[in-house]
């Protein structure tokens, strides 16, 4: 007997690899599957500037990453004694101006580096939703606490999400790389439910629509298995919002078992292993026992090392010893 309608996942699979570099932004789902890939040794790095939920704040994360400028004191603004910027998370603001943007053109740079080299860039959409600043009339990636009657909250048309984002992927730079977008499966229970299935609604038909204008363009369906295969609240954390741990491994066996090939999952396997080792708890560092279970650990180290040559688990090994 069936007892789970199962969510076909219309992509072309195993398409990651340790060779693979791989950008990731926009929602928790980008940060919640940058980690698992992350752990694992893969090449990713993820949401740079911080996450980022309404599909016009990511594009303009992705035009600042592309730009050659950098962030400068004009480009913030100073409320609540912090230096903030509403293109960045509050984790960048700082009393301290120089030290605000010191931070912020680091992980520019960081981000323009890693995204330069990407051949696969994950976009995960969160919400229509978004905040539009008043004094500026831009709109924010981040309120940082702000009043709320500093902005104007709106919910963006399907047309506004396609025109946003075909501004980038219209770029060359993006018609060489392969482009996956999700739709993160969090709640805005704050919109309202009926909203949020509004501001769902748009997103996916802005990405269907995106999809079927360009051929680099694909779509992995995190918010359907989601709410489809995973019908239990156990999959939902206390604030019945984000996903559950449970929730969390469940699409990253999804997505890994069909994005990452079967070659590579078999060493995926055996990195695993490797961090395992590296995480043991030691009761008696100085025993043999051990001191053979440490040669046996970087032994296994150095043998991976060697044969995938992009793994390195020097800062492991420094933690180990």
């Amino acid at each position: 007997m069936e007892l789970q309608t199962k969510v076909n996942i219309d992509i072309e699979g195993g398409v990651i690899d340790y060779n693979s570099k791989i950008f990731m932004v926009g929602s928790c789902f980008s940060t919640n599957i940058g980690k698992q890939l992350s752990s694992r040794k893969f090449d990713v790095l993820y949401n740079p500037l911080g996450t980022i939920y309404n599909p016009i704040s990511i594009a303009n994360t992705l035009s600042i990453l592309r730009s050659n400028e950098q962030i400068t004191e004009q480009d913030l603004f100073f409320k609540n004694e912090q230096w903030g910027h509403f293109s960045f998370n509050t984790e960048f603001s700082s009393e301290n101006k120089t030290g605000a943007l010191f931070a912020m053109n680091k992980a520019v740079e960081s981000g323009r580096r890693h995204l330069q080299n990407s051949n696969i860039i994950i976009i995960t959409l969160g919400t229509s939703y978004c905040y539009r600043y008043k004094l500026s009339g831009d709109i924010v990636s981040n309120c940082h606490k702000l009043k709320s009657d500093s902005f104007i909250r709106e919910l963006l048309s399907v047309d506004d999400i396609i025109n946003s984002l075909s501004a980038i992927l219209d770029d060359e730079f993006y018609r060489a790389k392969r482009v996956i977008f999700t739709v993160s499966p969090i709640r805005h229970l704050k919109d309202g439910l009926i909203e949020n299935s509004i501001s769902k609604a748009h997103l996916l038909v802005a990405i269907s629509k995106l999809k079927a204008q360009n051929k680099n363009v694909d779509y992995f369906p995190a918010y359907e298995i989601f709410i489809d295969e995973l019908r239990d609240y156990r999959f939902y954390g206390v604030d019945m919002v984000h996903p559950s741990e449970a929730g969390v491994e469940y699409i990253w066996e999804r997505f890994s078992k069909h994005l990452i090939n079967e070659k590579t999952q078999g060493q995926m396997k055996r990195v695993e292993g490797v961090m395992r080792d590296f995480n043991h708890r030691v009761k008696f560092p100085e025993s043999e026992s051990h001191k053979k279970f440490v040669e046996k650990c970087l032994l296994k180290a150095n043998v991976l090392e060697k044969e995938l040559k992009v793994v390195d688990f020097s800062y492991e090994k420094e933690k180990f010893l």
